[in-house]
């Protein structure tokens, strides 16, 4: 068996020329191309000087499997098979690489940062570190670190829990931000003051730029506080407006994002240091529904006093934001209400949710009012079923189905109809049994009289039984000739 051996100090120093791995345990003689490819990763990175930053010195971005690649399929196995079933799959596959995820590009583009900064400054250890966290066994992390190669990520840490929370990890490296598929553990590392936020995966997606990284920021519950959210939700757009100019000194809190922007604006000042200002490979975004004479002056004073320098500001006054994030294609933007994630991912923006204030409320609010109404309406349509069995309707199709929108209406125009025939038929029946003035006038054969008959006044039949049968409606197209 090969001994491997790989000294971190040898690496950092470029003494390491080749690494030899054995074959895999499965007789796979496919890991030639992959001994290639790693070693040719390590040469290209430690030309920067600097191999592992310290977390306290990096800017630690935190992604998990389910939203750095595609893993849709595997996680199916996972939910319909369990668990051992699916590490046998990854087993089986360990040298298909997976397909991009969500967050690919993003991390793309930390990497094409941490280039530029390895230029500016060789021996600085302010740069993005990448870490994976994952909840797959170890076992999965052959596949992962043969996907890793075959993109060309410079990802080195990993963090494969077998199911337990990664949140004790994620404060351990010092993480800056966190993304995930799993929204139950973003919340967990919000509630430990990480900034998160849940990713998806969107079949659109728009081309975005490989050599600057944009990030673009909502305001409030994410830069911001809740604090003007909470008084827009209770009290209405008027209230909100009276109290953003009662307040317009009075600096907001922070948002669960505003850490992270912070890094960003660290970094930043790194290019500006060396006169590349408008050449800066980072950019930020802010894209707020705010109004800008309304209510923005307020959140302009509070990023200065902050010391924050947002790049551009986008002042929607309630406007989609869908649109102006398609122009600005950022690699990443951040929300608290998900029908803006929503809208933006149908632009083809991969837009991230940041689960946190009284906006998640009224979405949950939201969430079960409708689930109820569904149940309802679900109880409602069980109901009517049964009861047009019971009156043994006749019915071309099977109680089951839904049936077509006009034969429905139909129904519906023939039900309501009903009391109005019935009321005319009794009508009709009245005046049977009773004589009309013209009866009264005339004389029955064989009679003598020949004075006018005292009306006769007949007491209304009172039904107590069913009413009189009506036939039933014809079907659709009975007009067109299509009995059959």
């Amino acid at each position: 068996m090969a001994k491997m051996s790989l000294d971190p100090v040898q690496v950092m120093s470029g003494q390491v020329k080749e690494l030899k791995v054995s074959p895999s345990s499965n007789g796979d003689s496919g890991g030639s191309w992959e001994e290639k490819e790693v070693t040719g990763r390590r040469a290209r990175k430690v030309e920067g000087g600097v191999f592992f930053p310290k977390p306290e010195n990096a800017v630690t971005v935190a992604v998990s499997t389910r939203v750095l690649f595609r893993t849709e399929r595997e996680q199916k196995v996972f939910e319909q098979n369990g668990v051992e079933e699916y590490l046998r799959y990854q087993i089986e596959h360990e040298n298909e690489p997976f397909a991009p995820g969500p967050a690919f590009p993003f991390v793309k583009a930390l990497e094409a940062v941490n280039a530029r900064l390895r230029e500016l400054y060789p021996q600085s250890e302010e740069l993005f570190d990448i870490v994976l966290v994952t909840y797959n066994h170890a076992h999965v992390g052959i596949r992962l670190i043969n996907t890793i190669n075959h993109h060309n990520l410079f990802i080195e840490r990993f963090c494969m829990t077998g199911g337990s929370s990664p949140i004790g990890y994620l404060k351990a490296w010092q993480t800056n931000l966190y993304l995930s598929a799993d929204a139950d553990k973003v919340r967990e590392a919000l509630a430990e003051g990480i900034a998160a936020a849940t990713m998806f995966v969107t079949e659109k997606l728009t081309e975005v730029s490989e050599s600057q990284l944009r990030v673009a920021f909502d305001g409030d519950a994410v830069l911001f506080s809740d604090e003007s959210e909470r008084i827009f939700k209770a009290h209405g757009l008027d209230k909100f407006f009276e109290h953003e100019r009662d307040n317009e000194d009075t600096l907001l809190d922070h948002g669960p994002l505003k850490g992270f922007l912070e890094a960003l604006g660290k970094l930043q000042k790194k290019f500006y240091a060396k006169g590349q200002r408008l050449n800066c490979p980072i950019r930020t975004y802010l894209v707020t529904a705010r109004s800008a004479a309304s209510s923005g002056i307020r959140a302009l004073k509070t990023l200065r006093a902050w010391g924050l320098e947002i790049d551009e500001a986008l002042f929607l006054a309630g406007a989609p934001k869908g649109p102006m994030l398609e122009k600005i294609r950022p690699h990443i933007y951040f929300d608290d209400q998900m029908f803006h994630v929503e809208g933006a991912a149908e632009m083809g923006t991969v837009a991230a949710h940041v689960p946190y204030g009284i906006a998640q409320k009224h979405n949950q609010k939201r969430n079960e009012t409708s689930n109820a109404d569904r149940r309802t309406s679900t109880a409602r349509r069980s109901k009517l079923l049964g009861a047009r069995l019971l009156k043994h309707t006749v019915r071309r199709c099977c109680p089951e189905e839904e049936e077509p929108a006009s034969q429905q209406q139909l129904r519906s125009a023939t039900a309501a109809s009903r009391p109005l025939l019935r009321n005319e038929q009794q009508q009709q029946h009245r005046e049977k049994h009773t004589e009309s003035p013209h009866r009264r006038a005339s004389v029955a054969p064989g009679s003598t009289s020949t004075s006018p008959a005292a009306p006769v006044h007949h007491r209304p039949v009172l039904r107590t039984g069913p009413p009189p049968h009506i036939p039933p409606p014809p079907s659709p197209g009975h007009h067109l000739g299509f009995i059959g």
